[in-house]
């Protein structure tokens, strides 16, 4: 492993980590100015549009920004990423306005996270599958970044540094993934001429 091919690796995960922790933090201070100008609840309609706009939209951008110059057609990663949000939303939907499960508050904040880290990890695996060896690799790296940090936030955060400790879980699980596809990917694209 050449020093600049690893120097070029880290800094990637650098990018990745610092562009997710800022949507990320950015989707829980929008969240808690909308549940504190409220009625001190969160509605489910305003949650979805901040969810949707924050984790299916300006997320998989900022993490876009990195993977686009490793991954051809890297766009996908756009669309898949918001095809995973949408479901995950489909589904909170059928579950608490339909009233399938009666689940509201701290537990249904849990759903959200825990489902968002395995479908969109799930469906940015579509895209990622092309390009890497071990793919699946990335769901699991999803699933456990944000149900770690669904399982650390079950009580109300109060501090930005611990938005910013929690929010950072996520990013490094899917960061340290992305340092491995990148450090793999050579041989898994056929020795091809590609920046990594």
């Amino acid at each position: 492993m050449s020093k600049p091919r690893t120097r070029k690796r880290w800094i990637a995960f650098g990018g990745w980590v610092i562009l997710s922790v800022s949507v990320i933090l950015m989707a829980f201070l929008l969240l808690r100015i909308f549940i504190t100008s409220s009625t001190g609840k969160g509605n489910p309609v305003l949650d979805a549009i901040t969810g949707i706009i924050t984790f299916g939209i300006l997320l998989p951008f900022a993490q876009w920004i990195v993977i686009r110059h490793y991954f051809p057609n890297s766009i996908t990663w756009l669309l898949v990423s918001l095809l995973g949000m949408l479901i995950v939303y489909a589904i909170d939907i059928a579950i608490t306005t339909i009233g399938i499960l009666p689940i509201q508050g701290a537990i249904r904040i849990l759903s959200l996270t825990i489902s968002y880290g395995v479908i969109v990890g799930f469906a940015q695996w579509v895209f990622l599958r092309q390009y890497v060896q071990n793919a699946s690799l990335w769901v699991f790296a999803s699933a456990i970044g944000w149900g770690i940090m669904a399982m650390t936030t079950g009580a109300i955060i109060e501090g930005l540094l611990e938005i910013l400790l929690f929010s950072a879980l996520p990013a490094i699980s899917t960061g340290v993934a992305l340092v491995y596809f990148l450090s793999t990917m050579r041989r898994s694209l056929g020795d091809k001429e590609i920046p990594v």
